[in-house]
């Protein structure tokens, strides 16, 4: 199965039965992962992100990774290694995201439903989106600096508006509790006639369609 290039058409890939990856399973990866990276000399740093930092509390933490490295071209370097280490341990489900030249973001669901999120920066580019991140190797001793500082312009930065018009939140909140009743009832495309207007809507409800086999098939969160 080849990695999905953002150019290209989406298409999630019908899960086959299978069993869902362990804590274990999870720390083993995390181990190898971890290995691998110490193994490519182009990345300087690596940060893990999300709750995982704190530890890992339930079944459904994925492993999240920011690699840094020294130039543009190195990404480009680094993200095909990782491809060919991915290949080697198996996925289900892949994608890779350039959200910037030479920035790549990559998404991978392995044969046993555990998810990797992995980015691949010039790690003078890290950011820090909370508070949850941990250095877990800094080759230059660059990668802290540059994540304490983006997380403090965080903490000062304008809070985002909040929408506060009561008679739109009551009418969204019927019409979406309407069509997840038709997901419910297996109902998908029924459920799409509460939004005839909205493209936006059209596409969430295909999304909750797919969390809904998600659910059936026990590796999402009820």
């Amino acid at each position: 199965m080849r990695f999905i290039q953002i150019s290209e058409t989406i298409t999630i890939n019908k899960h086959k039965e299978g069993k869902k990856y362990t804590k274990e399973d999870r720390e083993k990866t995390l181990e190898s992962l971890t290995h691998f990276f110490k193994s490519v000399e182009k990345i300087r740093a690596r940060v893990l992100l999300g709750s995982g930092t704190i530890g890992f509390t339930d079944d459904f933490y994925d492993l999240d990774f920011m690699l840094g490295v020294e130039s543009s071209s190195d990404c480009t370097i680094v993200k095909d290694l990782i491809l060919n280490k991915l290949q080697e341990m198996g996925y289900d489900f892949g994608k890779i995201i350039e959200f910037r030249k030479e920035r790549y973001f990559i998404v991978a669901i392995l044969n046993n439903f555990l998810e990797l999120d992995i980015s691949v920066v010039p790690q003078d580019e890290f950011v820090a989106r909370s508070n949850q991140w941990k250095i877990l190797f800094d080759k230059d001793d660059k990668a802290i600096t540059f994540m304490t500082n983006h997380w403090k312009s965080q903490k000062i930065s304008t809070p985002l508006e909040v929408i506060n018009d009561q008679n739109l939140i009551v009418e969204t909140t019927y019409l979406i509790r309407r069509s997840l009743i038709e997901l419910a009832r297996n109902n998908p495309i029924y459920s799409q006639i509460w939004f005839p207007k909205s493209e936006k809507i059209f596409f969430l409800l295909n999304v909750c369609w797919k969390i809904k086999k998600c659910i059936n098939l026990k590796i999402m969160p009820l």
